[in-house]
């Protein structure tokens, strides 16, 4: 049976107790976690924004939603899809990704070009534990994702998934 939890980050293959220099800026701040069951996920909430829990039983998802203080209309959800994840529809682009973090994932994009929004933007986490996804409010528009999609980005660079795993 596989469980759509989390599991341990593998140790330092070279034995090294140094961690890697990092040049990269990351935010500091909050932290913000959430564990529930098999589901664990932590990152860093900059100063100037703010987050809170969230779970929606009938898409079984669950996770940390995290705005903009001042812009309401700057938010993201990182969730866990504990049925898991997949997309589908036309015009559709894929990149992939590495964090600062250096773990990989996958940016899915599509515009309504109709409505002016993002009809899609997730970033999906490559070989996590389970199947995590950041995405931006439905009623984000193209300009406020893309001028807020480096420090999303960040942000998720702080990201922990499986800290406290299980793995069958």
């Amino acid at each position: 049976t596989t469980l759509g939890g989390c599991a341990a980050k593998p140790s330092d293959p070279t034995g090294s107790t140094t961690p890697a220099q990092d040049d990269t800026p990351s935010p500091t701040g909050e932290s913000a976690n959430y564990t529930s069951g098999y589901v664990d996920m932590a990152l860093t909430i900059p100063e100037g924004w703010q987050w809170e829990s969230v779970q929606d039983k009938s898409m079984n998802t669950e996770g940390i939603r995290f705005r903009k203080t001042d812009d309401k209309a700057v938010s993201f959800e990182l969730l866990c899809w504990r049925n898991g994840y997949g997309i589908c529809g036309t015009g559709v682009t894929s990149e992939e990704l590495t964090l600062a973090n250096g773990m990989k994932v996958w940016q899915h994009t599509e515009q309504d070009t109709e409505k002016g929004t993002m009809g899609m933007a997730d970033i999906f986490f490559e070989d996590a534990p389970g199947s995590y996804v950041a995405s931006p409010s439905d009623t984000m528009t193209t300009e406020v994702w893309n001028a807020n999609r480096d420090e999303l980005l960040n942000i998720l660079g702080t990201v922990q998934l499986g800290r406290k795993s299980v793995t069958m």
